[in-house]
């Protein structure tokens, strides 16, 4: 450090900021030595803290003229050397302004001080009002090219990068190359990238960048597993099908144990689900269930963390592929619980005893955590709920992995509840206020479909944890209770759920019903005439299984002068690929399709329902929210009912809205019922008439009975959790 050839009393005048007195002081001293050329060079430096940029620069190169070439590039360098040091302090001052008009003047004295150039870059854009435009301006890609490799010092590099790695635009990626091939400390320079691209991760307007940081960041580290499954996680936040399918190959291609290739099987599955190829869902379906089937003999063997956090998210693509309950639960439930032991081993999230101390005077507190009470289908049905709660007896909460609210959630939720908090990714802020706000029960929305859920139900911050609606059980060993009903699950289903099956005395569900807005579909627009009969499928991509398909395209042809209309999630020349091709295997003419595009309102698209005359269900998913805003509609519905939670979704709704027409337990049950319906106008005609009527007396659109259904077995599970701990 060149502060120790300071005199020490300016040196003080110095740390103090009287840079006055410096200058006063070394204009006395020079009087005394003249010959002393470091007195110039400290006297120089006392006029620029004090913006005498001119006088500065004088006292400099008075000096300087007067040397010889060799003895001035020496004193030169001594002056930046001291120049430097300043710098440095101001900059761990954090007085940015001073740092960057020194480094200027170092740039002047030595232009090739690349290590200076850099500093000053920084400081540059530090002082900016806009960061992006300032760090434009220096045309990066122009001027790292005049710059040789490896003639900047690695801890300048990396202090460059910790600043510019977070400035999203695309010179940034051009300094993150040249710092990447200029040094051999690329973990450490990754694992700063990483941290940026995590702090832009959830910024929409920065997604494209924070995908290009981390492609960068793969060419130098390929195998790096957690890279390519955060560009993953982007691109399935954005909705990027092709990519999604590119990365999610990748990820399993680079898998290199057990572990690892069945989660990145199981996300291969999920995503190929979603573009609807099931050419390539089926090749990679074998792959999966291979290795589910041999997992279950094994434990966790990665050393990935962000797996093992997440690795109940294979159990995800079970429920579209097959309908076999008895062994997929089990496979289930192990993976469950494998989750929850590695989880909580990894997390130094604390949870605090319950109390043994019971205030019987008090309202039961209720919480419901998840991702999907806002304008979501789990918010549209999930509201009848809250809207009928018995406050006097019970006070909800809810803890949402969301980043804002929207007006769904404010007309339905965020007035109606005791505390509506958002918590976007914050799984320690979820369990801390959870057990702040003393939930007694903790009800989840998500299950399999939400990592985030499941860590916190894993955790257990809540004597009751239950797990309802939207989706099927988790099978996580601290989760209680799954809410059901005496039709969505068999009978023996408790041989296989490790959770205990709570069955409302009706539906497991129960709402007032739909607002439904202004059709926009018509049969002239769609060139399908008055008197043909019009079969729809308005499920999502993941829900549409080729085998019932298969069934549909059988109808079709038997029923005369009829359509199939075809609508919602998944790439639209995959969609028309999977039909048209079963509807040449299956010998019906590709004029009986019909093809929609997305509707731009929730309201619109169950308008757009009445166009139909049947509903063709799927399977082994079937509808849930579709399929009660169909019976809402009063129209008929064609369903199959299966085993498991999925495949009896309609089923149970049917059964609690009057009707069995429709209900079929086997393929050609449900291709008779197809056609029956499809060729019986009266058939249709009562169906709808049975329809109209159970909203008079149905449970299934009676929201305040299941409202008190609910919350009597919500005290019902509180008192026997009081009789047996407390």
């Amino acid at each position: 450090m060149f502060a120790i050839t300071w005199v020490n009393e300016a040196y003080q005048h110095l740390l103090e900021g009287r840079y006055d007195q410096v200058a006063t002081f070394y204009e006395r001293l020079l009087e005394q030595e003249p010959e002393i050329v470091e007195h110039y060079w400290y006297l120089g430096l006392a006029y620029l803290l004090l913006g005498q940029e001119e006088q500065a620069q004088l006292t400099w190169f008075v000096v300087l003229g007067q040397c010889e070439v060799d003895e001035g590039a020496l004193q030169t360098h001594v002056l930046c050397q001291i120049l430097e040091t300043e710098a440095e302090r101001q900059e761990t001052g954090n007085n940015y302004q001073l740092a960057w008009l020194i480094r200027g003047h170092i740039r002047e004295l030595a232009p090739d001080n690349y290590d200076n150039l850099f500093h000053f870059i920084c400081l540059d854009i530090l002082i900016s009002d806009s960061k992006i435009d300032q760090l434009q301006s220096w045309n990066f890609s122009e001027l790292l090219a005049s710059i040789p490799v490896h003639q900047v010092k690695e801890k300048t590099l990396i202090q460059s990068l910790t600043l510019i790695a977070r400035i999203p635009c695309w010179d940034s990626l051009d300094f993150i190359r040249y710092s990447l091939t200029s040094t051999e400390k690329n973990q450490v320079m990754l694992a700063i990238i990483a941290d940026a691209a995590n702090q832009l991760l959830y910024k929409a307007d920065y997604a494209n960048y924070v995908v290009h940081l981390l492609k960068v960041c793969l060419k130098f580290d390929p195998q790096n597993l957690s890279i390519i499954n955060t560009i993953f996680g982007l691109y399935r936040q954005y909705q990027d099908i092709d990519s999604l399918v590119e990365f999610a190959k990748i990820f399993l291609e680079r898998s290199r144990t057990l572990t690892e290739k069945l989660f990145g099987s199981a996300q291969l599955v999920a995503t190929l689900l979603k573009s609807s190829n099931w050419q390539e869902v089926l090749i990679a379906t074998d792959q999966y269930f291979q290795y589910l089937l041999e997992f279950q003999f094994y434990a966790i063997e990665t050393e990935q963390i962000f797996i093992q956090n997440s690795f109940i998210l294979t159990n995800q693509p079970l429920l579209y592929l097959q309908d076999n309950p008895q062994q997929n639960r089990q496979l289930a439930n192990y993976i469950s619980k494998i989750f929850q032991e590695k989880f909580r081993a990894n997390t130094n999230i604390k949870i605090l005893p319950f109390s043994n101390e019971i205030n019987h005077s008090r309202p039961l507190r209720v919480g419901y955590i998840g991702s999907t009470l806002d304008a979501h289908p789990v918010g549209y049905l999930a509201r009848w709920l809250i809207y009928h709660s018995d406050r006097e007896m019970i006070k909800n909460y809810a803890y949402l992995f969301l980043t804002e609210k929207d007006s769904f959630s404010e007309e339905w939720f965020v007035n109606r509840m005791e505390s509506y908090r958002l918590l976007s990714k914050d799984i320690q802020a979820a369990v801390q206020q959870i057990q702040a706000d003393q939930i007694d029960i903790l009800v989840d929305l998500d299950s399999w479909t939400v990592d985030l859920t499941c860590q916190v139900m894993a955790l257990k911050p809540a004597p009751i944890q239950v797990t309802w609606l939207g989706f099927d059980a988790s099978g996580i060993p601290n989760v209680d209770y799954f809410i059901a009903d005496p039709y969505v699950l068999p009978a023996n289903a408790d041989q296989y759920y490790s959770e205990k099956i709570w069955r409302l005395p009706n539906c497991y569900l129960g709402i007032d019903g739909f607002e439904i807005g202004v059709p926009t579909l018509r049969r002239e627009d769609l060139g399908i005439e008055n008197d043909a009969i019009i079969f729809i499928n308005f499920q999502n991509a993941v829900k549409r299984h080729p085998h019932i398909i298969h069934q549909q395209m059988k109808i079709l042809k038997a029923v005369p002068h009829s359509y199939l209309l075809v609508k919602g999630t998944g790439k639209a020349d995959e969609i028309q690929k999977l039909f048209e091709s079963i509807a040449q295997e299956e010998g019906l003419p590709l004029d009986h399709l019909r093809f929609l595009e997305p509707c731009a309102t929730e309201m619109e698209h169950r308008a757009n329902l009445m166009i139909g005359d049947v509903v063709l269900d799927t399977y082994p998913y079937n509808g849930a929210t579709t399929t009660l805003e169909v019976l809402w509609a009063g129209i008929p519905l064609v369903t199959r009912v299966g085993e498991q939670f999925a495949a009896r979704n309609s089923y149970t709704f049917m059964v609690n809205a009057g009707i069995t027409e429709g209900i079929a337990w086997n393929d050609e049950e449900y291709v008779e019922w197809g056609i029956k319906l499809g060729t019986d106008k009266n058939l249709r005609k009562e169906v709808s008439w049975k329809l109209k009527q159970s909203k008079k007396i149905s449970p299934l659109w009676n929201g305040k009975q299941f409202s008190h259904e609910m919350e009597n077995a919500y005290q019902q599970m509180w008192e026997i959790y009081v009789k047996e701990n407390c």
